[in-house]
């Protein structure tokens, strides 16, 4: 007896077909046809993969065990320079991928060929700032030694689910002191993420929850950007501010717009 063979892209049980992938994860393929299955070896059977960014590649299905009739595969995927033929599948973020196997015995009327696709997530490209204060905050380039840093992610891709997220940011001065803070979703789907860290004039002292600062250090807040708006994995994020002391002259524009008109305030005068 013949049976119509199906091929599926699924997860990394082989049990749940998937509809979506992210770049750098591993593409699961799944066929299940009994016609394949001809004796107690495990038989094989060959899987064409394709791109709309126009990438192909070959793998090789093997079946689970003898007369199974069921056959698994992976490849890994990445972003990057496309390199046809390079057992890797190079995709961006707005791909579809198809997978296709010729099923030799086809009981209904077609042309044998049996396929399954799946879209690539595209990112949202996350941002990291510092800003003045928490929720209602502007960004801003310096900050006051002894007060707090207050630090901003926005980054879609982080709201996961509908609670509250989390995600970390490494903050460094050039003194040599680093911390790594927790920053907290500011409402369930916000996508926002904020979180402060005190500062202190003084020597490095590392993982104690506090910035120690040298006199005009500059501190840089890095964040990983787990995925981006061009389907790029792992990309690292930051910005950078200048610290100065208290009641020092710091030279900003005065806002009258003429672009030279220059005065001093006081920084940290409040």
């Amino acid at each position: 007896m013949n049976y119509d063979g199906e091929i599926e892209i699924v997860d990394s049980s082989y049990n749940n077909e998937v509809v979506e992938i992210t770049a750098g994860e591993t593409l699961y393929i799944k066929i299940t046809d009994y016609d394949l299955s001809i004796d107690n070896s495990k038989e094989k059977v060959i899987v064409s993969i394709t791109t709309t960014s126009n990438d192909t590649e070959t793998i090789i299905l093997t079946e689970t065990s003898g007369n199974s009739g069921i056959f698994t595969g992976e490849i890994l995927t990445r972003t990057g320079t496309l390199v046809a033929g390079n057992n890797k599948l190079d995709i961006s973020g707005t791909d579809v991928i198809e997978v296709r196997y010729k099923d030799t015995e086809v009981v209904e009327l077609s042309t044998g060929w049996r396929s399954d696709t799946c879209d690539v997530r595209e990112g949202v490209t996350g941002v990291v700032e510092f800003i003045s204060e928490l929720i209602t905050g502007t960004g801003v380039d310096s900050y006051v030694i002894n007060r707090e840093l207050y630090i901003r992610v926005t980054d879609n891709d982080m709201n996961i689910t509908s609670g509250v997220e989390t995600v970390k940011v490494t903050i460094e001065v050039t003194s040599g002191d680093s911390e790594v803070i927790t920053l907290t979703e500011t409402s369930g789907s916000s996508g926002i993420f904020e979180g402060s860290i005190g500062t202190i004039l003084g020597d490095k002292e590392y993982s104690n929850g506090t910035i120690e600062i040298l006199g005009s250090d500059y501190v840089t807040v890095r964040y990983i950007d787990d995925i981006d708006g061009n389907g790029y994995r792992n990309q690292e994020r930051y910005d950078t501010g200048e610290m100065e002391e208290e009641g020092e002259i710091k030279i900003v524009e005065d806002g009258s717009g003429s672009g030279n008109e220059l005065t001093g305030i006081i920084i940290g005068d409040t």
